[in-house]
């Protein structure tokens, strides 16, 4: 597995792990994480998702450049 993998499951892991702790805090009320969790996975869906896209996109290319 490449660093840059890893890194990105690594971030994956701590953005979920982040939105649990937050579901099952006592000091606030549940709608309120919900709201909160559902805004936060949002924008993080709008960030990491075209990213993940150009970055894949690139590196199709360069495989087909390869050939």
């Amino acid at each position: 597995m490449s660093k840059r993998r890893l890194y990105f499951v690594a971030l994956a892991l701590l953005v979920v792990g982040a939105h649990i702790a937050m579901l099952t805090s006592d000091r606030m009320p549940f709608e309120t994480a919900l709201r909160l969790t559902l805004v936060n996975a949002s924008i993080w869906g709008l960030i990491a998702l075209p990213a993940l896209y150009f970055w894949m996109r690139k590196r199709a290319k360069r495989a087909a450049d390869e050939r």
